[in-house]
């Protein structure tokens, strides 16, 4: 939906862009050529801006591009009407919009231009409504008037499409499933009846006497500024220069001659010849300079895809705060295991204390088989190896297996036989 609004709108704005073609039409041949054939003979050339608009947004090949426009151009011009007056100027424009069209292409990522403000429109019409006042006598004002009236209307809808549009692709990024299609049937609706009933109001109110006394005395006006300054302009123009102007071009003259002259005829021609040379190459260069820009641009337009500002491209990119930081040496070293003052913590402790006594040990049998084991087998490793102490060893691993898996934890006197099981081991 949302791509066919934006082709829509671009579609209407060259064929209302168009309509100032059809007034310069009507003008020159209206007041220059007296042949009129009716508007429905204009009608199809808005077929041409169209095409050219679809060519450029959709082909992306170089040649088929090329091949496109030149066939159009060719096309128009053999099977243009048959009135000569009328071919030239379908040729002209058609000759102008291609010339657009490709340097649009090679130099724009938009493929189309927006519709002209109405007051750039209406400035544009009125001199030229100023023109068929001057030279045909007002033979083409109504035509005019009515251009400029379709041109307001249509251009009110192409405005209506453009902020649709804006609309649709802004909710559609922050909300889903927004009913695009009924919102924009109940919208053109209303667009549609305000439409009409601005259409029966200019038809009435519209006024082409006033008008006409209008352009009349503008365009007076503007014939008598341009008047006015040509008299200034115009008023050296056929007189005698001034002497000293006349005496240095005949010195310069004088001397050009006499060096002429006397330069001998063989160097004459050496020098025309390296003149005539050097304006070869220097030609051949231009041109292969030119013929190399060509190429490189349009490998350049037609050689990466280019992506233009639609719907599929986001407005905004959502950043997310981090407030991690990176952990300093000391930060990653292992935490060590903080025992508080209760029996079952003590009990832990006095294990891990009583082990680290035996190190040595440890470290010969190997870390990882120590880590590996349970408290039992530690204790018959290396506190009671050889089975001499047994009761000793099991009040000692067993003191640490209650405080450490058991549910209730041990008692202060537990604590105190798991000691003395300690002092009894150690001393074996």
């Amino acid at each position: 939906m949302k791509n066919k609004l934006e082709i829509l709108g671009n579609c209407i704005a060259e064929s209302i862009n168009c309509i100032f073609v059809f007034a310069v039409m009507t003008v020159v041949l209206k007041d220059f050529v007296n042949f009129w054939p009716g508007v429905g003979v204009l009608l199809p050339f808005m077929l041409v801006p169209v095409s050219l608009y679809l060519t450029r947004e959709y082909v992306k090949s170089a040649v088929l591009f090329f091949g496109i426009h030149f066939a159009l151009l060719a096309v128009v011009i053999v099977l243009g009407p048959e009135n000569p007056a009328l071919k030239i100027l379908y040729g002209l424009a058609t000759g102008l919009y291609v010339i657009f069209s490709i340097y649009n292409k090679m130099n724009s990522k938009k493929a189309t231009l927006p519709a002209f403000n109405p007051i750039v429109m209406a400035c544009a019409l009125f001199v030229l409504y100023g023109l068929d006042t001057i030279k045909g006598g007002g033979a083409s004002g109504m035509l005019l008037i009515r251009y400029m009236m379709v041109y307001m209307l249509v251009y009110l809808l192409y405005y209506y499409l453009q902020k649709f549009y804006l609309f649709i692709v802004m909710n559609c990024k922050v909300t889903e499933n927004v009913p695009v299609r009924r919102i924009f049937a109940t919208s053109a609706g209303l667009v549609g009846v305000f439409l009409l009933l601005l259409c029966g109001m200019m038809v009435l109110l519209v006024n082409k006497e006033l008008m006409d006394t209008l352009a009349s005395e503008l365009s007076s006006f503007v014939l008598g500024i341009i008047a006015f300054f040509m008299r200034f302009i115009t008023r050296g123009v056929g007189e005698p220069r001034l002497e000293k102007e006349q005496i240095k071009e005949e010195r310069a003259e004088l001397i050009i001659g006499e060096a002429a002259a006397g330069m001998p005829q063989w160097l004459s021609l050496i020098l025309d010849y390296l003149a005539m040379v050097a304006g070869i190459v220097i030609g051949i260069l231009l041109v292969i300079l030119i013929v190399k820009g060509i190429i490189t641009l349009i490998k350049d337009v037609f050689g990466e895809k280019k992506t233009r500002i639609s719907e599929k491209e986001e407005f905004y990119t959502e950043k997310v705060e981090s407030l991690s930081r990176e952990k300093t040496k000391k930060e990653k070293a292992s935490k060590k295991t903080v025992y508080n003052s209760t029996p079952g913590m003590q009990a832990r402790k006095l294990y891990f204390k009583t082990m680290q006594s035996k190190k040595p040990a440890i470290l010969l049998s190997g870390k990882q088989p120590f880590l590996a084991a349970t408290a039992r087998e530690n204790t018959r490793t290396f506190l009671d190896r050889e089975d001499k102490d047994t009761a000793a060893a099991e009040v000692f691993f067993g003191t640490y297996e209650k405080a450490r898996y058991g549910s209730d934890g041990c008692q202060k006197e537990e604590l105190k036989a798991m000691k003395k099981s300690r002092d009894a081991l150690l001393k074996n």
